[in-house]
């Protein structure tokens, strides 16, 4: 095959690959254009925004089997990117029928555009294998996001959680471009896999240890960027106000999407690249366990005051990020031990447990707010949101009220807490084998006292999320829920909101299932992680006419330094090839 044959075959795999996202993308920029000139009514948009995401599950199971060259292409197609982008799918349909009554007729075009334009990024961001496109994914999540919480911004505390959270996220976005920086002027590449070859073998780098200095700070800066999106310490400081000041459905989508991107391009920059420099093993180790003590021990001490509900789980998700980070630290020693992964797995698992729980209490409280009316509320009366569950308090009772709603939220609830039979269980075992196994492989205590540490925190996490069962199920209403009444009759009508009770009703129950036939996660997720720390041969050197085709050790195309290529001739020889010589 020659060369230009062999790039076009890229190209077009790459193109057919990526048909999802580019699909996804191509119908939000028609409904955004779309709006400006036509007033649909939002079931309209939601089912346009639905039908998409559907419509992408037989792509890409189509697509699956498509291979590409792991050092030729820009996105990789493996495991972790089959996986991780079709419960993507799954997660951005539960956002959109949540999202169906919660949204003004006006701005419902605008919404729903920049929820798929969000999944588009979040899914190009899980099969990135270029720093370009990476970064173009993690833009394609926040860009939008901007827009949505603008959308809603309506009171002073919308517009100031807003501007907030876009100036903290264009301070992270500098951080994790700077980094990336120190890594392309580092290696000379751009190509992940490409990277993760040429740091694995230091001597092939140059500047000896002023490399591994450079290294570090590379390290240091793409684990700051990534962790805004975490909300770990210490980028977590823009969550409580945040997800108090803007709507549910938005505090819901804050919630799961950053944390899911940030945690995809972690595997994708920092173990799937960074993780194979040996120099970098002890460094990301106590980086990693640096940065899980203070984001666990923030966020679950700080949540035990809340009275509010919003910022209770923003503390929560800052909490959660910390166990994410011990799955990080965990994962170093898997590389470096050449062994199964297990660090990378526990992330996974995690995620999605952490996913499918955070999304169903979500749609428990969205199922006890009225919907939005279709058209602006107005100044005199309060928000829709604030007619609904606000603060512990306004739980107390629920189960004699509602008791299928309580029931739900109960489910979701024990698996935040992490108890079993829960899939937050086998979340928070996950993530503990692997930093005790990681521990076993270096025989060191440290990450015997990091698992100590975190057990605590979920003692105490344990504690908080119980607290909100105990005001469901044995306290008496304190004062009844504006959405529990009718105001012309002032009789009891609990209003029925059949798509956020849907929900709740997948997502506690996937909650219980997968807790107790763990494999339909673990085996997704480990089948995703084997992939990521094992890097493919090296590929071959097409050099000039007059000389058979060489392989070279270095998996990287071009090299700054010479390179020496033994290479059979008739009279038995060798010769040295230099990197100039083999220019393609």
């Amino acid at each position: 095959m020659t060369p230009s044959a062999s790039v076009f075959e890229t190209v077009s795999n790459t193109l057919w690959i990526l048909t999802p996202e580019l699909f996804l993308l191509a119908v939000a920029s028609v409904m955004m254009t779309l709006c400006a000139f036509v007033t649909w009514p939002r079931a309209v948009w939601a089912t346009i925004a639905g039908s998409a995401l559907l419509a992408c599950l037989p792509i890409l199971l189509i697509t699956s089997n498509v291979t590409l060259p792991d050092y030729a292409a820009s996105i990789l197609n493996d495991p972790l990117a089959f996986w991780s982008r079709l419960g993507l799918l799954g997660t951005g349909l539960i956002l959109t029928i949540l999202a169906a009554d919660r949204i003004e007729h006006a701005k419902s075009g605008e919404f729903f555009g920049s929820l798929l334009m969000i999944q588009t990024g979040v899914m190009l961001t899980a099969s990135a294998n270029d720093l370009a496109l990476l970064f173009l994914g993690l833009e394609l999540v926040s860009i939008p996001t901007y827009l949505l919480l603008f959308l809603g911004r309506r009171s002073d505390v919308e517009r100031e959680a807003a501007t907030k959270y876009f100036l903290l996220s264009l301070f992270s976005s500098a951080v994790l471009l700077f980094g990336m920086a120190y890594l392309y002027g580092l290696t000379g590449v751009s190509n992940l896999r490409a990277i993760g070859g040429l740091l694995s073998d230091p001597a092939a780098l140059p500047g000896g240890s002023a490399g591994a200095t450079l290294g570090i700070v590379a390290l240091v800066f793409v684990v700051g960027g990534l962790g805004f999106r975490l909300a770990s310490v210490p980028f977590h400081f823009y969550a409580p106000d945040v997800y108090q000041g803007t709507a549910t459905i938005l505090t819901a989508l804050l919630s799961w999407i950053p944390k899911a991107v940030g945690v995809l391009a972690l595997i994708r920059l920092v173990i799937g690249t960074l993780g194979f420099a040996p120099e970098l093993r002890d460094p990301g180790i106590i980086l990693g366990f640096v940065v899980a003590v203070g984001t666990l021990t923030v966020g679950n001490f700080l949540a035990l005051a809340q009275t509010n509900l919003k910022r209770l789980m923003a503390y929560s998700s800052i909490s959660h990020a910390g166990y994410l980070m011990v799955g990080l630290t965990a994962a170093f020693v898997d590389g470096s031990a050449g062994r199964q992964v297990t660090g990378v797995e526990a992330m996974l698992v995690y995620l999605g447990a952490y996913g499918v729980t955070t999304l169903g209490f979500f749609a428990g409280l969205l199922a006890l707010t009225p919907p939005h009316p279709g058209r602006p509320t107005p100044a005199n009366l309060p928000p829709p949101d604030a007619q609904g569950p606000v603060v512990i308090d306004d739980l107390a009772g629920l189960a004699r009220s509602r008791p299928g709603v309580a029931l739900g939220l109960a489910a979701c609830l024990v698996s935040l807490a992490g108890l079993p039979p829960t899939l937050g269980f086998l979340g928070k075992f996950e993530v503990f084998a692997a930093a005790i196994a990681a521990g076993g492989r270096l025989e060191s205590r440290a990450f015997v006292t990091l698992v100590a540490i975190a057990a605590l925190n979920a003692a105490i996490g344990a504690y908080y999320y119980l607290r909100l069962i105990v005001a469901m199920y044995l306290r008496d209403p304190i004062r009844p829920s504006a959405a529990d009444f009718d105001a012309s009759t002032a009789t009891p009508t609990p209003p029925v909101n059949l798509g956020a009770c849907s929900m709740l009703t997948v997502c506690a129950l996937a909650s219980v299932f997968l807790g107790l036939a763990p494999n339909w996660l673990t085996g997704p997720s480990s089948s995703a992680a084997l992939g990521v720390r094992t890097l493919p041969p090296p590929p071959p050197v097409v050099v000039t006419e007059d000389q058979p085709t060489l392989t070279r050790n270095v998996p990287v195309p071009s090299m700054p330094a010479p390179v020496a290529v033994s290479t059979p001739r008739s009279d038995e020889t060798s010769v040295v090839a230099t990197s100039a010589d083999k220019e393609l």
